[in-house]
């Protein structure tokens, strides 16, 4: 481990040099942290809502290319909503779910911003922020346990770290 004096005649001048090596080690440390991803999915409107999320591959789909685009080639799955629809009284049930996951992305989006603005506070240099909108493939996600996921199960995949995609941006 390797230490470092600092000398002065003035207790200001100690002050003033433990105040210069406090930012520079919050700037080294803002300038190393990960770029933090947040992925967002819009709570699909009652007229396309399904019960079932399909994971449609590249081999599985006449769709492929239409959603992706005949020259993109990506290993992954894309997400689509499937199944039948649900019962009325479900219907009415997830107009009440719909705005509590559209407060909770708002929530998520906010925390994230919050918390970059804080981390930068010693950071010195050029940030982006930047915001893709299009179709997810995942890449990395946690299988169906029968041929789909249920809505819940789905929404609850995205969330687990290990979940990983891109974004095909439109």
């Amino acid at each position: 481990m390797s230490a470092f004096e600092v000398l002065s005649d003035s207790v200001s001048g100690v002050e003033e040099a433990m105040r210069r090596i406090r930012v520079a080690f919050c700037e080294m440390a803002s300038r190393n942290s990960k770029p933090q991803r947040l992925y967002l999915v819009e709570p699909p409107a009652v007229e396309a809502l399904r019960r079932e999320v399909k994971l449609e591959g590249q081999n599985d789909s006449p769709n492929w290319a239409r959603l992706v685009g005949d020259c993109l080639k990506f290993p992954g799955v894309i997400p689509v909503a499937a199944g039948p629809k649900p019962a009325p009284e479900d219907i009415v049930l997830w107009e009440g779910d719909r705005q509590e996951l559209i407060s909770a992305n708002q929530q998520s989006l906010k925390h994230a911003v919050l918390k970059a603005l804080a981390d930068l506070r010693f950071y010195r240099g050029h940030i982006q922020m930047r915001v893709h909108f299009g179709i997810p493939v995942m890449l990395a996600y946690k299988k169906p346990i029968g041929v789909r996921h249920t809505f819940e199960e789905f929404t609850a995949t995205l969330k687990l770290s290990q979940t990983r995609g891109e974004v095909v941006r439109w």
